[in-house]
Formats: C-alpha cells, sequence, structure tokens
C-alpha cells in the first residue's frame, strides 16, 4: 500500500506519560515515539495497530525490536541533538525498511524520521508507511 504524502493531516500522538501533541504529518502514517536512547513512549491509533502494540505497556520496547535495522545503527549524531544523517538520507531515497509486528506480522515499510525538541527533552517522531506484505 503506498500514501500519497501530499496530503497533510495533523495526528494526535499521545505518549506513556499521557501527553499528547498533535503533529502535522504527510498523510495518514502509523507513528512512534521515541526516547533518545530508543524507547518506544509513544504511539498513534494507526502505530498500535500496525505493530499490535500498547504504549500503556510496563516494559518499554526499543525501536530496534520492531525496526531491527535500527539494531546497529546510532539514532542520533554527536551531541545527541539531531536524528543521524545516515536515517536522514535513508528517509529521502525511500529505503524500505523490514519491520516486525509484535504478533510476528512482518512487511516492508518507508520510514521517516524527525526532531521533535522541547524545553525539557529531546525525542524522535518515526513516521511508518507500509509498502509491501512479506509472507512469513
Amino acid at each position: 500500500m503506498n500514501t500519497p504524502v501530499n496530503q497533510a493531516v495533523t495526528e494526535t500522538v499521545t505518549d506513556a506519560h499521557g501527553q499528547t501533541r498533535d503533529c502535522v504529518l504527510p498523510g495518514k502514517a502509523a507513528t512512534l515515539l521515541l526516547s533518545t536512547d530508543g524507547l518506544i513512549v509513544g504511539a498513534n491509533e494507526e502505530g498500535a495497530r500496525l505493530l499490535n502494540y500498547s504504549v500503556q505497556r510496563n516494559d518499554r520496547l526499543h525501536a530496534s525490536q520492531v525496526l531491527p535495522g535500527l539494531a546497529k545503527t546510532d539514532l542520533l549524531e554527536k551531541g545527541g541533538e539531531r536524528v543521524s544523517s545516515y536515517l536522514r538520507f535513508l528517509s529521502h531515497i525511500g529505503y524500505h525498511f523490514k519491520v516486525i509486528a509484535m504478533n510476528g506480522r512482518e512487511f516492508l515499510a518507508e520510514i521517516y524520521f524527525s526532531d521533535l525538541n522541547h524545553t525539557s527533552r529531546h525525542q524522535i517522531l518515526i513516521l511508518i508507511y507500509p509498502v509491501q506484505e512479506q509472507s512469513r
């Protein structure tokens, strides 16, 4: 499924602390909100459905558990103020990441990374657009 990227929508993302924020996103995407150490701290409804994941879990998942390609990749550049240029490059060229949902279903998706800077902390927003089903 290819999602049109020219249709902007506003998506409300809720983190694990119950705080919500509105983000303007291109089309309808599954979104994950990560801490700087890569732990999933928030997801939108589409992200929870697509990944069969609940943000209310007591044990936090690392993003590499659903995106195994991130296991050996630094999420942030030195200084921790920005998503790594390598990940931004992969997003730019439309690289297809392997995604593994919590129920074991695997698929390919285009992944986009964005920085969210708050006065108290930096977080990473990941947009997931499935592009092809992959049999298991």
